[in-house]
Formats: C-alpha cells, sequence, structure tokens
C-alpha cells in the first residue's frame, strides 16, 4: 500500500508533464515560443495540451497573438484587457468547439471581460454546441468571422444566449449555426452590410437586447423590451441603413423598432419574405442634423394583415429634449407636431411611410401680416 500511495503522484506529474493532463484553466502567458494554442509551454506547461469541455482558456496578456491551428475543444474562451492584440486567429482550417454540459465550467461559451477596449475578433472557425452564452462586458465590438478572406464564422447547434455588449458576425462569412438564439440582458447582435445569419431554428431579442446592422436575417421575435435597430450599434459607426428580413418578423406589444432619419438617409425595415407583425413602439429619432421636409420609405412588406403599432413617438439626440407621442388618428394614420424642431409629422403603419413637413417660425408668420398692413397704410 506504501508502495502504491509514493507511485500515483509520481504517475500524474509524469501524465501532466506530457500535456495528457491539463489545469481546468489555461492563462496564456505574455512571453512564450510561438503562438499555438496547444504548446503547453504558451501557458506555463510542458507538451501539448489535450483539452476538453472542462477547459477554460484565457487570454489576457501580452502582444502575442494567439493562432488556432489544430481543432480541439473546450468550454470557455476568455480574452480579456491586456490581451493587446485584436485576433483570435486561424490557420489550416482548424476549428475551435465550445461545448456546454461540463460541470468545471460556469457559462461555457465566450467572455470579453470588462475594461477591454480593443475589438476583439475571432477569426477561427467556430462551434458552439449545446448550451453556450456569449457575453462582451468590454467596450467595443466582439467579431465572429473574418470579413477579409472569409475563414471562420459561426456554426454548431444548441441553445445560444448573447448578453452584454455588441456581437457582430462578419459579411462574406458562412454563418451556419442551426439553434435558437436569444439576445437579451443589454447584448446586441449585428449581421452587418452583406452579412447574412437565417439558419437558426429561432432568434428571440429580448429584455434589453438589440438586433442590428444592414445584413440580411431571418425570422425574428422581438418581446418583453427587446429593440431593432437597423445600422451599427457599438464603435464601429452609425450611418443609416436598411435591416433585411426573410422571414415573420413578429413585433410584439412590448417590443420596440428604432429608426434613426438624418441628413445622411433613413433607416429601414425590408421582410423579403414571410410577412410583419406590427405592435410595440415605433420610435423615430430625428437627429439634429436634418434639416429638410419629406416623404421616407421607413418600412416595406407590409400587407392587409399586419396591423398596427402600439405607439409611435418622436425624440431626437442629445442636442433635443422633447418626446412627442403621435396620435393615431385612425386606420392606421399618427400625427402630432414637433414644435421643438419645428416640423408636422405623419406616419402611415399601412404604407410604412413618413412625411416631414416644416412649419414656419411663429415670428415670421405673425410679421408678414404686419408687414402687408404697414404696407397698406403707407400707400393711403
Amino acid at each position: 500500500m506504501y508502495y502504491l500511495s509514493r507511485i500515483a503522484p509520481l504517475a500524474a506529474l509524469a501524465l501532466l508533464g506530457s500535456g495528457d493532463l491539463h489545469a481546468a484553466t489555461n492563462t496564456w502567458l505574455e512571453t512564450g515560443p510561438n503562438n499555438n494554442w496547444l504548446n503547453a509551454v504558451n501557458y506555463g506547461g510542458t507538451g501539448t495540451l489535450a483539452p476538453t469541455n472542462a477547459d477554460t482558456f484565457v487570454y489576457d496578456a501580452g502582444a502575442r497573438g494567439v493562432t488556432v491551428n489544430s481543432s480541439g475543444t473546450i468550454g470557455k474562451l476568455v480574452v480579456g484587457q491586456n490581451y493587446a492584440v485584436t485576433n483570435v486567429n486561424q490557420a489550416g482550417g482548424a476549428v475551435l468547439t465550445i461545448q456546454g454540459g461540463s460541470a468545471e465550467v460556469s457559462s461555457p461559451g465566450i467572455e470579453v471581460l470588462a475594461g477591454r477596449t480593443t475589438n476583439t475578433n475571432v477569426h477561427a472557425k467556430l462551434i458552439l454546441d449545446g448550451n453556450t452564452t456569449i457575453s462582451n462586458s468590454g467596450s467595443s465590438r466582439l467579431r465572429i468571422g473574418n470579413p477579409d478572406n472569409g475563414n471562420g464564422g459561426l456554426g454548431g447547434s444548441g441553445t445560444l444566449n448573447i448578453r452584454s455588449g455588441v456581437t457582430l458576425l462578419a459579411e462574406n462569412v458562412s454563418h451556419t449555426y442551426s439553434g435558437a438564439v436569444t439576445v437579451d440582458n443589454n447584448g446586441t447582435l449585428q449581421v452587418p452590410n452583406t452579412g447574412l445569419f437565417t439558419t437558426y431554428s429561432n432568434l428571440s431579442i429580448g429584455a434589453s437586447g438589440t438586433l442590428s446592422g444592414a445584413g440580411t436575417v431571418g425570422a425574428v421575435d422581438v418581446h418583453s423590451g427587446g429593440r431593432i435597430s437597423p445600422g451599427s450599434e457599438g464603435n464601429i459607426g452609425a450611418g443609416p441603413a436598411t435591416l433585411n428580413f426573410t422571414s415573420l418578423l413578429s413585433l410584439q406589444s412590448t417590443g420596440l423598432l428604432t429608426l434613426d432619419v438624418k441628413a445622411a438617409g433613413v433607416d429601414a425595415i425590408n421582410v423579403t419574405a414571410g410577412s410583419i407583425d406590427l405592435g410595440g413602439e415605433l420610435r423615430l429619432r430625428l437627429n439634429s442634423d436634418y434639416s429638410s421636409s419629406g416623404t421616407y420609405q421607413l418600412i416595406q412588406g407590409l400587407d392587409a394583415s399586419s396591423g398596427n403599432f402600439n405607439s409611435v413617438t418622436i425624440r431626437t439626440d442629445a442636442n433635443t429634449t422633447g418626446v412627442v407621442s403621435l396620435t393615431d388618428i385612425g386606420n392606421g394614420i399618427w400625427t402630432g407636431n414637433f414644435a421643438e424642431r419645428g416640423y408636422d409629422v405623419s406616419f402611415d403603419a399601412n404604407t410604412g411611410t413618413l412625411n416631414l413637413a416644416s412649419v414656419p417660425e411663429p415670428t415670421l408668420a405673425l410679421l408678414f401680416p404686419l408687414g402687408l398692413a404697414a404696407l397698406i397704410l403707407r400707400r393711403r
């Protein structure tokens, strides 16, 4: 028995040295021999790591970027503010699988830690398996996929919860995730430009969640304070955009649709197939740089069964404090006056069109008849 008790620890140490065993948390060092994500020396060990879904990999040090150059499965990927590079790179078509289900890992998935100000790009092909979470507590966005060469992308199945911060699915990349997706808790899912994400089984935008971008998605259910806001969210620009849907867009009574009206253009919604169920609040943000009257197409794809919003409001950026609630005068027509900016406003929920008509300044309107009266008196 004494012999066995002495030999067991020695055997365990031997296995650890060869890389067959690994710690539950592998923390990237500031110094190391290379960028190989499975080289144990880069984490303070020896040999080659053989990770499982019980492992967490933490990148929070140094200016040496990690490269996923061989496929493997882990439980969680963590990126912190001290990881001084942008990318988690890919080489040789390697696939990084993040798998839920291990009791060793809390909230399996991807976590960007608070305090990180650098954008984070996961260029490795990412497969999510089981129940996973993407949480970005940094001040910049997390991008999945490399739009420059088409590498990477989001795949897998199960359930995915996107929480906190901006998660962007890169354009020019194949995203094939087929599970259910929930966006809530101050999380934003952004599908930019020509980006395409339609393979999921369900996309739910819940409490304090946002769907944004200018790409194309499938069916979407917006509820419980969830929001759709075309264009960009986060530190990546904020130009006007059209967000496209290839299936049912359901705006429930507790949902929010936010559309910007700017000098550079307007945000819009375009449902190319399926239908739209209107509900909740339509919030029109008339920015302070806007100065023209006109009629604008904000929503395309409406039909006779689309219904109506519960409320339509007008507000603007920090340069204007006023909030105006439009009045539903019947048959889906909403009207009001945005006095602070000098516009009469009408919105037609049947056609999705917004009309802005400039109202003359009250002083000018009064001066004109007074001036005319003075001219008449002088001629007398």
